[in-house]
């Protein structure tokens, strides 16, 4: 894997060329043979071989009992838009509870960004990613009360909760009561760790099918074992397991572990309106429903709402942390609330890398927007 990424052993400079011919060879065989070659034949092999060489346990078995697995998605709606996003054991319901409690709330007249609809969204994201950590699983191996945790009944009893003068603090914030157990860490997009190694592509084409992907690696190099001959780098998700000893989110035989990974499409009386998401391991769901929030409740063309100043929290820390482009009174202000501020980067990629395209109102063209916090770019064809 080195020679592939590295410059004569050093980081490569603008001008390098990565060439990795392995890769073009295995994706040419799975073009040519389908997926089979993958999980039951030579490049299944090879796969195996490179991880039994370090120590693992992968064996032709696990790849050949591998499933993809369709759902239905997690659905609620926003202000007269409907939201489709990922299901557990990933992200997209906790970007939905969150929005449902902050349509409690006039977030059009505070203006973004404003004292008053940050509060809102913060208060509204602590108590989203609460609920996430207790319950968002497997959910072919523990029960995920989706259906109450999205009710709007519920979301509205959450935003009851909110003092609009004061943050409330990390002790004062739990789980919506479905029957709670212990509450689980969340593995690798915990508070000590966090990876630039994820991925968004949103694509709108001229039949106005749409397509919201986010894929992960989990840590910087994923496990860091590229199998020889392959040119894929494997990922370390499995990290994302608890390590609590929590039902949910458990490690198990067959199960699949909890991200926060969480693709959007927004629609408009039935027709597509948006498909948006984000790498950005814990802050993608603050940045996805930021974004969100931002052109429906502001009216932001998608490129002004991605180059929005952002923030991020979360339900076990009281930390507030945003990009250094708020208003200094803005930040003054949500200090005497109680938030410990913690400014970044101008434009940091610690708050992600949002991809996505959206189809004018007006027109009924496609608008693409690309964040300047990362490498990507908006493409018509």
């Amino acid at each position: 894997m080195i020679e592939v990424y590295l410059d004569d052993m050093l980081p490569p400079e603008a001008g390098f060329i990565l060439r990795n011919p392995d890769l073009a060879k295995t994706l040419r065989m799975v073009a040519e043979h389908g997926p089979d070659v993958f999980y039951r034949g030579e490049i299944a092999q090879m796969i195996v071989d490179g991880v039994q060489a370090n120590g693992g346990y992968l064996s032709m078995e696990d790849l050949d009992e591998y499933r993809a697995i369709l759902r239905w998605p997690a659905r609620g709606s926003y202000r007269g838009y409907d939201l489709i996003s990922a299901p557990p054991p990933v992200g997209g319901a906790t970007v939905i509870g969150a929005m449902h409690i902050m349509e409690s709330f006039d977030l059009e007249s505070m203006g973004y960004p404003s004292v008053q609809s940050i509060h809102v969204i913060a208060e509204a994201l602590k108590r989203a990613y609460s609920d996430n950590r207790a319950y968002i699983g497997d959910p072919d191996f523990d029960f995920v009360p989706l259906y109450d945790m999205l009710s709007k009944d519920y979301a509205r009893a959450r935003a009851m909760e909110i003092n609009m003068d004061s943050m409330t603090p990390k002790d004062d914030i739990f789980p919506g009561q479905f029957g709670l157990g212990k509450v689980a860490a969340t593995g690798t997009e915990g508070f000590h760790y966090e990876s630039p190694s994820t991925t968004h592509i949103s694509v709108i084409d001229k039949d106005r099918n749409v397509v919201a992907l986010t894929q992960t690696i989990s840590s910087f190099f994923g496990a860091g074992v590229m199998p020889a001959g392959t040119g894929i780098v494997l990922n370390n998700e499995m990290a994302n397991f608890s390590r609590t000893g929590a039902k949910v989110n458990a490690l198990e035989a067959g199960k699949r572990m909890r991200t926060v990974i969480s693709p959007t499409i927004v629609l408009k009386d039935g027709a597509p309106f948006l498909s948006i998401g984000t790498p950005g391991a814990g802050r993608i769901v603050s940045t996805v429903t930021i974004l969100l929030s931002a052109i429906i409740d502001h009216g932001m063309g998608l490129q002004e709402a991605i180059e929005a100043p952002r923030f991020y929290v979360r339900d076990r820390t009281d930390n507030f942390e945003c990009e250094s482009r708020f208003a200094i009174e803005i930040l003054e202000e949500l200090r005497e609330m109680g938030y410990p501020v913690a400014e970044r980067g101008d434009y940091d990629l610690y708050f992600g890398g949002a991809q996505g395209v959206m189809v004018d109102p007006v027109t009924g063209g496609l608008i693409g927007g690309a964040d300047p916090r990362r490498d990507g770019a908006a493409i018509g064809y």
